[in-house]
């Protein structure tokens, strides 16, 4: 017999999404959970998860990703109760530690996964999207699903061999952006604790690639899902045990972006031969092209000897996309930074002033063109950074030292088998001498051999007169007696 042990009710919602979940216990005390409709109208939605569940099944199948096990019974669906720390409780611990990059690496893993194996489509707006989550103005470049689970936030992913997903509830059969889902489960996550909030600050949501305009129309999305959820009747104070629509304030977000932007005012300073100064400088507000790059453009005549861009007045990652020259044709310039290069493109600046000196350009150049990205980052983001950077040169001194020491060692086996190769050719000089020596000597038999056989021929030539002699004396001898 299973006895309920807790009950949750999430009957605050319209009729047709009233339900109640239980965790119960058996006399083994093995723990379950189940989900029942509170109305009659609710049981399509609980059927619907039922639906969604071997649909998710199939979709995750050999993937990293495990959905938990969903049975029918006869008037509610059974879940596995899964132990576990969740993925909401990694990341804490990360945050906790001051591990920013982590922390980023993490939720890109959690982007990486949930997409595994999904055919990804340019988002269309649909009849079905607009009802759950109203019209709104979203670019068709953005990648989307066919069927999404949008309850993928960290507190409803155990993580262990495989992630297993606790709670499908809320999944659709119709496009929506990838990019909503990821950010849906930053913005749970940072607006469920207030000690999340430094994550704001941080820049999280670009450095996943989503863009200031997808934040707005993701918050008209998040607002229009719980008017759909609650049917514009009740207001919504905890759908997850904690409201699913954050008291994070996105206004509050844009003005961190504003603020942000006004850091990265950039300024542009010319040097007529007395070096970089104030005076010979200007500032400019920078525009973005559709790409997202801020696009700068100067006015070069002969008398600067020297131009200095500053691209921020803060901490900051710059990707350069390109710096162009023109002159009759454009024509690329080499730069040097005070910054640290992170790969071609991407440099980190962990001071409050970066520079960009511009290198070799032409004396007849009329008008430099530059192409950027700036992110700004916190000091705390630069610290983890550095710490990161430091690590991975270790690393990167540590194979260098493995691959002098390969090759001295490979350098030794050469050497080697050099003095192997020219002790080998001793020896063959010394056999080829030993060759000669015993081709003389046998030279010399074959003369001796050659003298012989002449020799034994004249003495046989001796033999046959002795013998022809003696002949001739015994005929004389017998002709004499006669």
């Amino acid at each position: 017999m299973k006895n309920i042990i807790y009950s949750k009710y999430s009957n605050e919602r319209s009729d047709q999404f009233k339900i109640r979940t239980d965790i119960l216990k058996d006399s083994t005390g093995t723990k379950f959970v189940q989900k029942r409709a509170l109305t009659d109208e609710a049981q399509k939605h609980i059927n619907n998860i039922y639906v969604y569940y071997n649909l998710l099944f199939n979709q995750y199948k050999g993937s990293d990703i495990s959905i938990n096990k969903c049975s029918k019974l006869e008037n509610c669906l059974e879940f596995e109760y899964i132990y576990g720390k969740t993925l909401a409780e990694e990341l804490d611990e990360l945050l906790y530690n001051k591990q920013y990059i982590k922390i980023l690496e993490k939720i890109q893993e959690y982007a990486s996964k949930i997409c595994y194996g999904i055919e990804q489509k340019n988002f269309k707006l649909t009849d079905e999207f607009i009802r759950v989550f109203g019209r709104v103005n979203l670019p068709p470049s953005l990648k989307a699903a066919d069927l999404n689970n949008i309850d993928l936030i960290f507190n409803n992913i155990i993580v262990g061999k495989k992630w297993n997903i606790i709670d499908y509830e809320w999944t659709f059969k119709f496009p929506i952006p990838i990019n909503y889902i990821i950010y849906r489960a930053i913005r749970i996550y940072i607006e469920e604790s207030e000690k999340r909030t430094e994550l704001i600050n941080i820049g999280l949501y670009k450095l996943l690639g989503i863009t200031d305009d997808e934040i707005i129309q993701y918050n008209n999305m998040e607002i229009n899902f719980e008017k759909y959820v609650l049917d514009n009747f009740y207001p919504l104070n905890k759908l997850y045990g904690q409201t699913t629509l954050a008291n994070i304030d996105v206004p509050k977000v844009l003005e961190q972006q504003k603020i942000n932007y006004f850091k990265n005012i950039i300024q542009i300073f010319y040097d007529y031969g007395e070096g970089f100064n104030e005076k010979n400088s200007f500032k400019i507000y920078p525009e973005l092209n559709e790409n997202e790059d801020y696009v700068v453009k100067i006015d070069v005549n002969p008398n600067i000897k020297q131009l200095r861009v500053d691209p921020a007045n803060s901490e900051s990652i710059v990707i350069i996309d390109k710096i162009l020259g023109y002159t009759t044709e454009e024509y690329s310039i080499d730069y040097y930074t005070n910054g640290i290069k992170l790969n071609n493109k991407s440099i980190l600046f962990d001071n409050d002033d970066p520079q960009i000196l511009l290198l070799n350009i032409k004396p007849e150049t009329n008008k430099i063109e530059l192409m950027f990205k700036v992110q700004i980052i916190s000091k705390e983001v630069v610290s983890e950074l550095n710490q990161f950077i430091e690590i991975k040169e270790n690393e990167i001194k540590g194979k260098e030292n493995e691959i002098k020491d390969k090759e001295n060692e490979i350098k030794d086996k050469e050497n080697e088998i050099k003095d192997k190769k020219e002790t080998i050719k001793d020896k063959e000089n010394e056999m080829k001498n030993k060759e000669k020596i015993i081709k003389d000597k046998q030279n010399q038999i074959n003369d001796h051999i050659k003298k012989i056989e002449k020799l034994e021929l004249k003495l046989k030539q001796v033999n046959d007169r002795i013998q022809q002699y003696n002949n001739l004396s015994l005929i004389k001898k017998v002709i004499k007696q006669v």
